[in-house]
């Protein structure tokens, strides 16, 4: 099964399948997109009204032991679109990981959204 059919169907394991969809989503898309240097963060399933998805820097501490990690949060209200579309969030929400989120950041989300939907033959 592809990444692509995983999020799209479910088995008997729907957490397992979305969450290991968006994880290697998020590593091909971490490697064609930003050269493999945007560091591992989680990404959560959220309903924020308005939103397709949003970053959030520094969000989760370690529940064992020192550290933290950002959030991608994507919004399951959106995924009546096409799986390209919510890759595009996706890839959009990757791209103010490195920035943590700051002013800025959008210029570099948009120019990823941009590089995924133009992949896929459609423009955002």
């Amino acid at each position: 099964m592809t990444d692509m059919q995983a999020i799209r169907s479910y088995d008997t394991k729907p957490t397992s399948s979305e969450y290991t969809a968006f994880q290697a989503a998020y590593d091909s898309y971490n490697a064609a997109l930003f050269g493999g240097a945007l560091p591992d963060c989680l990404i959560t399933l959220q309903r924020k009204r308005g939103a397709l998805g949003y970053f959030w820097a520094s969000q989760f501490t370690a529940r064992s032991g020192p550290g933290e990690t950002d959030e991608i949060a994507l919004n399951p209200e959106g995924f009546h679109d096409t799986t390209e579309q919510i890759l595009s969030t996706l890839a959009h929400e990757m791209a103010h990981h490195p920035q943590g989120g700051y002013p800025g950041s959008t210029i570099l989300a948009r120019r990823a959204a941009a590089a995924t939907t133009t992949r896929s033959g459609r423009q955002r």
